[in-house]
């Protein structure tokens, strides 16, 4: 086996952060930064979630694509509990956009349609 110092120097990046994005927070941010973040994912998943319409309202196919997606952010938060994700942006960007992305189709789904004769 490489020992880790051939691999890594004591001075990169990766050696100085904290194996926990939510940590990391703390210790970037302080207890407020913690609180923000944590608040943030947690309230973004449960908005984010997505609701089953009624019969005849759009295919289920829809439904089983926002459900994954919300399946896959859900897992990309619990890893973080693990790992920094955060500084790898190969794995923050897509996370964040598909966030944005069953957000964006929560607003969608609760917009209210009036229908003038």
């Amino acid at each position: 086996a490489i020992p880790y110092e051939k691999i890594k120097q004591p001075a990169s990046e990766m050696t100085r952060l904290v194996h926990n994005d939510y940590l990391e927070q703390a210790s970037d941010s302080g207890l407020i930064g913690l609180l923000t973040y944590g608040l943030f994912i947690a309230g973004a998943l449960v908005w984010g979630y997505p609701t089953p319409k009624p019969l005849g309202q759009g295919s289920e196919e829809t439904d089983w694509f926002a459900f994954s997606v919300w399946l896959g952010v859900l897992g990309w938060s619990l890893q973080s509990l693990l790992e920094f994700s955060l500084y790898v942006p190969a794995l923050a960007w897509p996370a964040f956009t598909f966030l944005g992305l069953l957000l964006a189709n929560r607003g969608r789904n609760q917009s209210v349609n009036v229908n003038v004769a």
